[in-house]
C-alpha cells in the first residue's frame, strides 16, 4: 500500500498526469486544494479502485456528480472528508451510504446542501461508522441525528456544533446508546 500523505501544489492537470500511477495508493490527502475538481475526482475513481482513505476538504469546486462515481467505483473506502465541499447534495451522501457500507470516518462539515434525508440513510446504511463530522449543517434535525445514534454503535467522535435545528434530544440519547463517545462538538 502507498500513503502519499499530503502533497503540495497539485491540481487538476498533476492528477490527471499521475493517472494509472495512483492504483496502488489507499490513503489519498488532497485536502486544501480549492482548485480540484470533478475532473481529479473522476482520475482518482478510474484509477484508485483500492483506496481506503480519502480527504478532499475544501474542494469547493468538487460537485455530487465527481463524488457518486467515487463511492460506486471505489468502494473499499472507510474514511471520507468533505469538508466545506459546499457543491455535494444529499444525493451523494446518499450514494456514499449505498456504496459503502464500511464507512468509519465521514466528515461533512459546512457540506450546506446536506439534509436529514442523507443522514438518515447514512445512519441506516453505514452501521461501523466510529466518526460523524456535521459542523454548521442547518438543514438537519434531531430526527436523523437520532437514527445515527440508534444505529452506529460504535461512533466515538461526533460534531454537531452549530447544527441550528438540532436539540437536547441527541444528547440525552448519546447518555444511553454511545458508550464509546470520546468526542462531542
Amino acid at each position: 500500500t502507498k500513503d502519499t500523505g499530503f502533497i503540495p501544489f497539485i491540481g487538476d492537470e498533476q492528477i490527471r498526469q499521475l493517472g494509472q500511477q495512483l492504483s496502488l495508493v489507499t490513503n489519498l490527502n488532497l485536502g486544501g486544494r480549492d482548485l480540484l475538481t470533478d475532473a481529479s475526482v473522476e482520475v482518482i475513481a478510474k484509477h484508485c479502485t483500492n483506496l481506503r482513505s480519502l480527504n478532499l476538504n475544501y474542494a469547493h469546486n468538487v460537485t455530487t456528480t465527481a463524488i457518486c462515481r467515487l463511492a460506486q467505483r471505489c468502494t473499499s473506502l472507510t474514511s471520507l472528508a468533505l469538508d466545506e465541499c459546499e457543491n455535494v447534495t444529499d444525493e451523494a451522501i446518499e450514494k456514499v451510504a449505498q456504496s459503502l457500507p464500511n464507512l468509519e470516518y465521514l466528515n461533512v462539515n459546512e457540506c450546506v446542501e446536506i439534509t436529514d434525508k442523507s443522514v438518515s440513510c447514512i445512519a441506516e446504511r453505514c452501521r461501523r461508522l466510529t466518526s460523524f463530522h456535521a459542523h454548521r449543517l442547518v438543514n438537519v434535525t434531531d430526527t436523523s441525528v437520532l437514527k445515527l445514534i440508534d444505529n452506529c454503535k460504535n461512533l466515538q467522535a461526533l460534531n454537531l456544533n452549530n447544527c441550528t435545528q438540532i436539540t437536547d434530544a441527541p444528547l440525552h440519547a448519546l447518555a444511553q446508546s454511545a458508550p464509546n463517545l470520546t468526542m462531542l462538538g
